[in-house]
């Protein structure tokens, strides 16, 4: 057994990590940021130490360049976990300052535990170092300066995505079919969001079963595999009952862990919102497999929350346009048939005075229908 730090300012990744690690054995520490990490690791002296790299107070690098000049740990090898740095100068970096591996999130659990028992053994050196202050901080800053423009351009590419889900929105004012309006929602978002298929389902008013599929991406044949999923399942629980959207990367593939039907195509990242007005919940629109990336992202979340959100309110509306125009249909019908009677009625009364007075069927008649 050993003892591990986890240094993750996200609660559920220090959460996932610590329960790996804890089920192989390992005693474990969890700090919040950079600053707290160190903190404990002069304290406890950790075996390991896993950190990701975008943190709070200190970043990944300068939390192990830190590390690397404080005598007592400046040996402890330490792992990045990290979703956000994958370039080679990045990784370069890293190594520089004594990081042992890198792993990238999500990471399948054996992978972690591989890793960890690996680095523990010592076949694999971490070979600390410390680099220069200077070399360090020209180095480390053009890594944030990097990383600052992607993230602008993320921005950027995000408002257009955006303003193009809106403008999307905008024509389902026009649309007066319910189920319409759900299939360009399923298409739209497909497409704004790069996934490879979406799926739409309907509940029923009570939400108790799924009444209907919508969905695009598929070919025609692959289409029919396409089951509904469990309505207890905790993906759907999440969605409809608490309204909230549910982002995973589903590390095996198998639709079932994500509790839909299994038979379907392979679903390595997945994204679904809920359909929903202030009155009721319509149904939920999925995302699967996201096109170019491992997972969705929050701008893909946000896009897919932005046209359900549309879609919900129009869907609303032109049902009720729908079931109004049913409405004044069925009273037209009602009074043409009361009319329809009276004339009957009144047409057997005039009837028997044709007959007594000997007159035509025309003569007769005309006075009821207005002739």
């Amino acid at each position: 057994m050993a003892t591990i730090l986890i240094a993750e300012d996200r609660q559920a990744d220090r959460e996932l990590l610590a329960k790996v690690l804890g089920s192989a054995g390992h005693q474990v520490f969890e700090a919040s940021d950079g600053l707290a990490a160190l903190e404990i690791a002069q304290r406890e002296h950790p075996h390991m130490i896993i950190s990701d790299v975008l943190m709070p107070t200190m970043d990944g690098f300068e939390f192990v360049r830190r590390l690397r000049g404080i005598d007592s740990v400046r040996e402890t090898p330490v792992i990045f976990y990290t979703a956000t740095y994958h370039q080679r100068e990045a990784w370069a970096l890293a190594k520089r300052c004594g990081v042992a591996r890198i792993l990238i999130k999500p990471s399948a659990s054996q992978d972690i535990l591989a890793t960890v028992d690996t680095i523990l053994s010592g076949s694999l050196a971490s070979g600390p170092t410390l680099p220069s202050l200077e070399s360090f901080d020209h180095e480390h800053a053009q890594l944030l300066n990097t990383k600052l423009m992607e993230k602008v351009n993320d921005l950027e590419a995000a408002e257009q995505r955006l303003a193009v889900a809106v403008d999307i929105c905008h024509h389902f004012v026009t649309e007066r079919d319910p189920v319409t309006i759900l299939r360009h929602v399923c298409m739209a978002a497909r497409e704004v969001t790069f996934a490879q298929h979406a799926v739409v389902g309907l509940v029923g008013a009570d939400g108790s079963a799924v009444e209907m599929l919508l969905t695009s991406g598929y070919d025609e044949e692959t289409e029919r595999s396409v089951k509904p999923p469990s309505r207890s399942g905790e993906v759907l629980q999440t969605v409809l009952s608490e309204r909230l959207p549910v982002r995973k990367r589903n590390v095996d593939g198998r639709p079932e862990s994500l509790g839909l039907a299994e038979g379907q195509p392979e679903i390595h990242s997945f994204l679904a919102v809920p359909i929903a007005s202030p009155s009721r919940v319509y149904g939920w629109l999925s995302l699967h497999n996201k096109l170019g990336a491992d997972e969705f992202s929050d701008e893909d979340k946000q896009v897919a929350l932005v046209l359900a959100a549309h879609a919900a309110v129009a869907y609303e509306n032109a049902r009720l346009i729908d079931d109004l125009q049913h409405q004044t249909t069925a009273m037209r019908q009602s009074d043409e048939r009361k009319q329809f009677a009276l004339g009957v009625a009144r047409m057997g009364v005039w009837e028997l005075d044709f007959i007594a007075k000997g007159m035509t069927w025309s003569e007769t008649m005309a006075p009821v229908f207005g002739l």
